[in-house]
């Protein structure tokens, strides 16, 4: 787990050390679906979608009730564009039992912005009318910065965000802003 962990961090910080960790790891454990869900989260962080979609099938293969496994695979639909599969899918996954509020809150915002990705704002702002700006969670913040980015509002859009940045953690910002560069909206939020 350990190593684990300095893999996850040293993706994002040196990408070709990372890759060769993760091969090392492979080869050593083929059959262990963690390194493949890893995998498939290199080859996200370098947008190479398709690698990163054969990676993660073969984590769901090894361990087929994983909801990480189905997460990441219905978030490579929705990285590729295809937002009502993707939709479909993050609908399908809020039925997992046991699944946290924090994963609840992330699929529905993602819901949302596949909502507005399918011209359809008024399922969008349904969504949205189930948030607050004191929920633990920044999609009342988000939403409203999606409903303004789909608006080519961009001024408007990112004081949601820089709102939203004043209040809750950078790790759930990074969480939140990632769903915005998949959609096209934003290269990065600094």
């Amino acid at each position: 787990p350990a190593a684990m962990s300095w893999m996850v961090v040293n993706i994002q910080n040196n990408g070709q050390e990372a890759f060769e960790k993760i091969i090392e790891a492979e080869s050593i454990a083929p059959g262990y679906s963690a390194i493949h869900n890893l995998k498939g989260a290199a080859y996200t962080k370098i947008r190479e979608f398709d690698k990163a979609t054969v990676a993660f099938s073969r984590a769901l293969e090894l361990e087929p009730n994983s909801f990480m496994c189905r997460f990441n695979l219905t978030e490579m639909k929705f990285c590729k564009g295809k937002f009502a599969e993707a939709e479909q899918g993050f609908r399908q996954l809020m039925d997992t039992t046991g699944l946290n509020q924090d994963n609840k809150a992330l699929m529905n915002f993602k819901i949302l912005i596949c909502r507005l990705k399918q011209d359809d704002e008024p399922g969008a702002r349904k969504i949205l009318k189930a948030w607050d700006y004191l929920d633990d969670h920044p999609c009342f913040y988000f939403g409203n910065a999606a409903i303004h980015f789909n608006k080519a509002e961009e001024k408007k859009a990112r004081k949601w965000l820089n709102a939203a940045k004043k209040i809750y953690s950078p790790a759930q910002i990074s969480l939140y802003t990632d769903s915005f560069i998949e959609s096209g909206w934003i290269d990065n939020f600094e």
